[in-house]
């Protein structure tokens, strides 16, 4: 665990703020640490006005917020590291990026992968109980190790942030991958027709899902999304999955082997 004792300086914060972002990378993108991160980038500027006009303190931020998923936060901090440093390509780069997945993720969304009526009907006629696998005979355990019983709801059904003590299954309509992989982003259509993005985090390269899979997701922590920037605007609910392990695909949980440690490439901004 680190403590920052006697941290204070905006250099030394900028600094720790690029440890917790690195160490966030390394293990398994732990929401803590990317906290921390936040944190100390957040007093960097206070302890020192001069920090807000570094652009690789931006480009950092953003980066993290992309991974909490808070996609207007991120992509308003590279759009700003870009105009604190115009020569730098790294920012304007990671804005079209994010900018391309969010409007090739709502566009799938929207048309449920682009998957026909008849296809889509059946998809969502041949879901049954027994998809649900441990997550549909009371055995399913939480991650405090309590077993608990599961009530099936449809999407349409879930409040933002987790919901406890609830389940939902579906089918595949798309996936999505990015540049740098990270998550693993596929569309889950319920029996109602409700079709949500997952982004599944900590996941080996070889692992996936295919069109038509059931999957099951346990306790899923939603997040409605409405994203403004530059003239586009995206809007979306998804759900955050931090490991293949938490969701049951064709009535199994993935081997161990479907998990891995998530790396992202940081360029600093050259001198």
């Amino acid at each position: 665990k680190m403590a920052p004792l006697g941290v204070s300086g905006p250099q030394a914060l900028d600094i720790l703020g690029n440890a917790y972002l690195s160490l966030f990378f390394v293990t398994k993108q732990n929401p803590k640490i990317s906290q921390q991160a936040l944190n100390a980038y957040g007093q960097a500027e206070k302890v020192d006005k001069t920090a807000s006009s570094n652009p690789d303190l931006h480009l950092n931020r953003a980066t993290l917020l992309k991974y909490e998923e808070d996609f207007q936060g991120a992509l308003e901090g590279f759009s700003h590291a870009a105009a604190l440093d115009p020569a730098w390509e790294e920012p304007p780069l990671r804005e079209r990026q994010l900018l391309d997945f969010l409007d090739r993720l709502t566009a799938l969304v929207t048309s449920k992968g682009k998957v026909k009526a008849k296809k889509l009907q059946h998809l969502q006629s041949s879901l049954r109980p027994a998809d649900l696998g441990p997550c549909g005979d009371g055995r399913y355990q939480t991650p405090k190790g309590e077993k608990i019983p599961l009530e099936l709801q449809p999407l349409s059904a879930l409040k933002p942030g987790m919901n406890a003590a609830v389940v939902v299954l579906g089918k595949v309509v798309f996936s999505l991958t990015t540049e740098e992989r990270v998550p693993f982003t596929f569309g889950l259509l319920d029996s109602e027709g409700s079709c949500y993005a997952v982004m599944v985090y900590n996941m080996a390269e070889s692992w996936g899902v295919l069109i038509g899979d059931s999957v099951a997701i346990p306790e899923p922590n939603m997040k409605q999304h409405h994203i403004q920037h530059k003239g586009k605007s995206f809007s979306f609910s998804s759900i955050r999955v931090e490991t293949p392990l938490s969701l049951v695909v064709n009535k199994k949980v993935p081997g161990p082997n479907s998990q891995a440690v998530a790396v992202v490439a940081y360029k600093p901004q050259s001198e």
